[in-house]
């Protein structure tokens, strides 16, 4: 878990409500123990950013306690809420495949807690426990798919 930028507390991450997150839920308790050295926690107050519009990309969230927002600002600079996360889903998960930019600031709604993966740890899971990767690649598939669907579905109703 070399890859963390500094406020990512490391110990217990696993115990600390991931159960309930869709990816850990897919994952049995042996699991969980195999990628708990590769996950972290971020706990956040009402206001802070878990990352800005434009940021490289790194490392997925999972919302384990709290609320956020995904905020854009539209062409005259005044910022837009696109989505609300609360606790159970998941943020950026495409960083953890393309690793492009972000496409939304996400800022915390009130206090927060989530469990973060990073690029070079979910690496390290498929190198080391493959079994527990291709879990947790088919969620992120199954996820990223999910979401292009829906956009599509949006986007048809204009």
């Amino acid at each position: 878990m070399n890859g963390f930028r500094p406020g990512i507390r490391r110990e217990g991450a696993v115990v600390d409500g991931i159960d309930h997150t869709p990816l850990f839920r897919a994952l049995n308790e042996d699991d969980l123990r195999k990628i708990d050295p590769y996950i972290g926690t971020i706990e956040l107050d009402a206001g802070d950013v878990l990352f800005a519009e434009g940021d490289q990309s790194d490392f997925a969230a999972f919302v384990t306690d709290g609320q956020l927002e995904a905020v854009k600002k539209d062409f005259n600079n005044n910022e837009k809420i696109v989505s609300r996360f609360s606790a159970g889903t998941a943020i950026g998960e495409m960083a953890l495949l393309d690793g492009l930019p972000r496409s939304a600031t996400i800022r915390a709604r009130s206090p927060a807690s989530v469990t973060v993966l990073d690029r070079q740890g979910l690496d390290a899971i498929i190198a080391a426990e493959p079994h527990v990767g291709v879990k947790i690649l088919r969620h992120l598939a199954r996820t990223v798919s999910y979401n292009l669907r829906r956009t599509s579905n949006q986007l048809s109703d204009l």
